[in-house]
């Protein structure tokens, strides 16, 4: 069971959850309701730190976020459950890529290892943050662009 430090859950937790349903909504060319994000970001994030903390088992947590992104996706946002399938692949997949990519460049770099940063509240935050800003701007020039894989209507009209 990985018990989550309320700053690393504010600080760390909450801005990837912003940039992956950003992510998210921007793929498939839809309006992103920053408000609307802001807020289901929190909830999933503290929703998070919950079911990572009862759940007994490593890895299980990662299928539950997976069924919940996607339930947002769909009866939150609003999007289709084919679309909401989707862009949790793709959103979960795209942030797994980079922290794939950079977390052993960071550790290398600082000369420290996964434990380490776990058992280290400032690192737990500090360490994963070029990570969130990689995937934040991956998904501001998708956005800013009008980068899509399907064609959304983005427009503020729609809300989203």
């Amino acid at each position: 069971m990985d018990k989550m430090p309320i700053l690393a859950v504010i600080f760390q937790g909450i801005p990837e959850s912003i940039v992956l349903f950003s992510f998210g909504i921007a793929i498939i060319g839809e309006y992103i309701n920053f408000k609307k994000v802001l807020l289901i970001s929190i909830v999933y994030t503290f929703l998070m730190m919950f079911v990572r903390s009862v759940v007994p088992i490593f890895g299980i947590h990662t299928v539950i976020a997976l069924f919940i992104i996607a339930l947002i996706y769909w009866k939150v946002i609003g999007i289709e459950i084919k679309k909401s399938i989707l862009i949790t692949i793709l959103s979960v997949s795209t942030l797994i890529l980079i922290e794939t990519l950079m977390i052993p460049v960071i550790f290398n770099l600082f000369n420290t290892n996964y434990s380490q940063v776990l058992n280290n509240e400032i690192q737990r935050i500090l360490y994963p943050l070029p990570v969130i800003m990689s995937f934040g701007l991956i998904t501001f020039i998708i956005y800013k662009f009008n980068w899509s894989l399907i064609k959304g209507n983005r427009t503020k009209l729609n809300d989203i």
